[in-house]
């Protein structure tokens, strides 16, 4: 009777796990050390059920690489103090994303959609990409960027990107992604790299580089450093990063954040 208590215990749960998640919750917080520069991000993103691409993958690169179609929304509130010629002075901006990433396990394309609006200011930024799956663990993107100021100058970016990842014999994976963006107006060209390393499914560790690229939406520097994502359950991330943004000041900025699949 036990034994046949445990076995049908241990079938309830293994169709628990099985089961595909469907939504994810996000909390970020983005710092520096030098002026007071504080975000935090709220984000929810919706899987689209369907069928996965057959693959083993680190449970990081899903969204990229599992081939289900999902859209996101996220919220955040960005608050920046500095001093100037001996007086104090701080400011707070608001802005919300929503956007869309469309792929499936049945062809071999991918094209995404996000929009960012200022709720402080009238800027917004619209990025797009269409791109294709090389291969199930490979994909390259053209990228195409509109951008808004506050003060009504309106701009196009252009750019390509792509994303690999390879499957080792040992269950370990080793991811890469680069990016190049040619803006037009004020911003400079800008490009972004990374390399990761990944202990079998929940965790990696990494490096990249930023030049004159928005890794957050009000912030675009400099920057070189270290990067990791740790899934302690399936369901449960942390992750984090720290990277220098001027050596010759010893600027840092640091990330934090946790998610939840459910």
């Amino acid at each position: 009777m036990k034994t046949t208590f445990a076995s049908l215990s241990l079938l309830c749960c293994a169709s628990l796990m099985a089961e595909p998640f469907t939504s994810e919750l996000s909390l970020d917080r983005f710092d520096t050390n030098y002026d007071v520069f504080t975000s935090h991000t709220l984000g929810y993103r919706y899987f689209v059920p369907g069928a996965e691409r057959q693959q083993p993958l680190p449970y990081a690169a899903y969204t990229t690489f599992a081939g289900r179609s999902s859209v996101s929304a996220n919220y955040m509130v960005t608050d920046f103090s500095w001093r100037y010629f001996g007086l104090d002075y701080s400011e707070r901006f608001k802005a919300w994303q929503v956007g869309g990433i469309y792929q499936s396990n049945e062809h071999n394309l991918y094209a995404s959609l996000q929009h960012s609006q200022m709720i402080s200011g009238s800027g917004n930024r619209t990025q797009g990409k269409l791109g294709y799956y090389v291969q199930d663990n490979w994909l390259v993107t053209v990228d195409v960027e509109h951008e808004k100021f506050s003060g009504g100058s309106n701009y196009w970016h252009t750019g390509i990107s792509t994303e690999k990842l390879w499957a080792l014999h040992n269950g370990h994976f080793i991811g890469f992604d680069f990016g190049y963006l040619r803006a037009r107006g004020p911003r400079r060209d800008g490009w972004d790299l990374g390399v990761d390393y990944y202990i079998g499914k929940p965790l990696s560790f990494g490096v990249f580089a930023t030049r004159d690229r928005e890794s957050h939406y009000l912030v675009s520097t400099n920057r070189l450093g270290v990067r990791s994502q740790w899934f302690i359950t399936p369901s449960i991330q942390l992750r984090g990063s720290l990277s220098l943004e001027d050596k010759s000041d010893s600027e840092y900025a640091w990330d934090l954040g946790v998610s939840w699949r459910f």
